[in-house]
């Protein structure tokens, strides 16, 4: 790991795993989630995240990227990862709606036998 990261360091470590040649997959679940808030690193360390940024871009692509090029380049990734998401999401309520059980007069249980 390079150490002179100290906002990209995820990025580096994807980016690095990529040049080995891992496979990275899609998982059909939220893993992990963040709070935005003014104190974080995102917000805080703006400008050396910027330029850390940017020196990844320029590493991985051999030459320096503009921000709107580097957006322009994602943006296949960015359109399929909303139809996975949306998908996922889809089936999920889907899967959902199968295993409620729909509850007979007053919110009591369906009798036995009768189909709802």
């Amino acid at each position: 790991m390079d150490e002179d990261f100290h906002y990209a360091l995820d990025w580096d470590l994807l980016l690095r795993l990529q040049d080995a040649g891992a496979r990275i997959e899609r998982l059909p679940r939220l893993l992990a989630a963040f709070r935005v808030h003014p104190e974080q690193k995102t917000s805080a360390l703006s400008e050396l995240g910027d330029a850390e940024c940017r020196r990844l871009r320029e590493q991985h692509a051999g030459r320096a990227l503009s921000h709107a090029e580097a957006a322009r380049r994602i943006r296949g990734y960015l359109r399929r990862h909303v139809l996975h998401h949306t998908a996922y999401r889809a089936r999920e309520r889907l899967e959902h709606d199968w295993l409620a059980v729909p509850a007979g007069p007053l919110g009591e249980p369906p009798e036995a036998g009768v189909a709802p």
